[in-house]
């Protein structure tokens, strides 16, 4: 077997590890404690494919994603995303869809339920958006069958979108900035 095969499979591998991981650990919280861990990860996978995209810049220099910077929000991530192509707009919509139940989710006093008011109408939202996939029952099936059908539909729109975010991340090009204008035009 080749090395770079050999490389495909531990990747691989590795990914089945982690997607396993956050399943399990997502399957294992309260509504609350998913909510915020699922839109976690969403936030953190925008991060990542951001920071793949953009030019690098030094380590620990990160002028566009720390404290009060210009995408150090999750909805200015999704918004970028989606006005750079990265992600289409019913892509865009749903992760704002997901934004607000987790926005609901951390400021509500009372132990909010994702099977209850405007929670169970978003969720049912994004089940619209998804249910003709195969896979999204699929997953909801696999790993969520013993949960509520409502928080079911949650919990694998959070995964199925977790994935689709780490494969556009694998599949996308850094930009070099051999492209970039100069304050001055070249002499050709």
């Amino acid at each position: 077997m080749k090395n770079k095969q050999r490389k495909k499979i531990k990747i691989v591998a590795n990914q089945i590890q982690v997607f396993e991981a956050f399943v399990n650990e997502i399957n294992r919280e309260s509504d609350r404690a998913a909510v915020i861990l699922g839109t976690s990860k969403l936030e953190d996978l925008l991060y990542q494919l951001l920071n793949k995209y953009f030019i690098s810049e030094p380590p620990n220099k990160s002028e566009l994603f720390d404290g009060t910077a210009p995408l150090s929000t999750f909805s200015s991530k999704i918004n970028i995303c989606y006005r750079l192509g990265i992600i289409d707009k019913e892509f865009k919509k749903l992760l704002n869809v997901i934004k607000d139940i987790r926005n609901s989710f951390a400021h509500e006093v009372q132990t909010p339920k994702l099977d209850s008011g405007p929670h169970r109408d978003r969720i049912k939202e994004i089940t619209r958006a998804l249910e003709h996939y195969y896979l999204f029952s699929r997953v909801k099936k696999t790993y969520f069958n013993n949960k509520k059908e409502i928080i079911a539909d949650f919990f694998a729109a959070i995964v199925i979108m977790s994935v689709r975010l780490e494969t556009i991340s694998m599949k996308i090009n850094t930009l070099t900035g051999k492209s970039a204008f100069s304050v001055f035009a070249k002499k050709g």
